[in-house]
């Protein structure tokens, strides 16, 4: 049992049932790569099939018949009760993964990694509603990665008591309380998307996370506290990057105490509030549109222009003032992309928030023409910026 916000939480155990199993097959190399891998400590993975019709007749079933390097397929359905609530690796570095993404597969249960998982255990597109347990992934010593996985209808969605697990495209929503905790550890949550959180979208109380490329909005549900911002830094290391968070009941980020919070190419729509105005390390925002103005290098406070906020498109539309608004010395790299998937430098300059635009028809005729440049140059004049630090 562990202190969560105050109050007293724990991983729940579950019983029930889902009839379904698993084949394995090998995959066969020369001779002497298999040689090469062996010596290096890695395995050829098989894979382990569990669904119905198939040996396994649960996810866990699944888990405790692979090794190291296997890959465990689960098929398309909704998978309940005894093997499928509080599933656990056992410190085992496999991939467990849905046959045909999350749309396809809904696991009414949750994860444990307590056996100090390493970076090479995975879980790959599940969606998961647990009405019973408290946390979806509680990660109490450990280093998953947890990708393509959509959260809701729990207590917390991820939780991290001690351990450095990787959360990307992820979705984390209507969670109770809150989306992501880090009470200990070193995360990073990449190109996710954060919303409907009854407490904080994110929630930082001790160790390290980096935020890269989410959106965070409609947090604080819950208006019982005044505390609930899409982003709450309490005591420990934040690091936002090319995020949007807009729209949270309490603003867009909190900071409080001896916290060191850094933002940069995003946008904070809703405000940036320093709780305690003497903290050790207040936040150091730069190339951000943040609401009502906050210095640093960089920074404007426009309207964003997003596509639709209202109905949750927050994409920028073409005539926002946050494209080719962020850090001119930010890196082209192929590969690297935005929420969507789209390259994240394509008009020379990087834009603000984890949208990046991918039309230059600024005045919405259907045609890109010179009328569009017009109205990028009017546009451009209208900006407003806050002081350099």
């Amino acid at each position: 049992m562990r202190a969560v916000h105050g109050e007293k939480v724990a991983a729940v155990k579950g019983s029930g049932s889902l009839s379904v199993n698993g084949y394995n097959r090998r995959i066969f190399f020369g001779g002497f790569l298999v040689a090469v891998i062996a010596f290096a400590g890695g395995a050829l993975g098989e894979e382990v099939r569990v669904g119905p019709g198939e040996v396994y007749s649960s996810i866990q079933a699944g888990i405790d018949a692979a090794v190291d390097g296997d890959v465990v397929i689960v098929a398309d359905g909704t998978y309940s009760g005894a093997g499928n609530t509080d599933i656990d690796f056992g410190g085992k570095a496999i991939t467990v993964r849905s046959a045909n993404g999350a749309a396809n597969c809904l696991i009414e249960g949750n994860f444990i990694f307590s056996s100090n998982e390493s970076p090479n255990t995975v879980v790959d597109g599940f969606s998961l509603k647990a009405p019973r347990p408290e946390i979806l992934f509680y990660i109490e010593l450990g280093s998953p990665h947890i990708k393509n996985c959509i959260m809701d209808g729990c207590g917390y969605c991820v939780l991290v008591d001690e351990g450095n697990p990787r959360i990307s495209d992820c979705v984390m929503r209507d969670a109770g309380k809150c989306g992501f905790l880090l009470r200990e550890g070193k995360a990073v949550v990449e190109r996710c998307e954060i919303s409907h959180n009854g407490y904080e979208g994110i929630y930082v109380r001790n160790g390290e996370v980096r935020i890269e490329g989410c959106v965070i909005h409609n947090n604080g549900e819950d208006i019982s506290f005044e505390l609930f911002a899409g982003i709450m830094c309490y005591n420990g290391r934040t690091f936002v990057k090319n995020c949007t968070v807009a729209d949270n009941m309490r603003g867009s980020l909190q900071c409080s105490y001896d916290s060191i919070v850094v933002v940069e190419n995003s946008i904070l729509w809703g405000g940036v509030e320093e709780t305690n105005k003497s903290a050790v390390y207040p936040a150091r925002v730069f190339y951000s549109n943040v609401e009502g103005g906050f210095a640093g290098r960089g920074n404007i406070f426009d309207e964003p222009c997003f596509v639709d906020a209202a109905n949750l498109d927050y994409r920028l539309s073409s005539v926002s003032p946050c494209i080719d608004r962020g850090d001119p010395d930010y890196p082209t790299v192929d590969g690297d992309v935005d929420i969507a998937g789209d390259q994240r430098v394509i008009y020379g300059r990087v834009d603000m928030g984890a949208y990046e635009a991918t039309s230059a028809d600024y005045d919405l005729d259907g045609i890109i023409n010179n009328s569009d440049l017009a109205v990028l140059s009017a546009n451009l004049l209208l900006k407003t910026s806050v002081p350099e630090l």
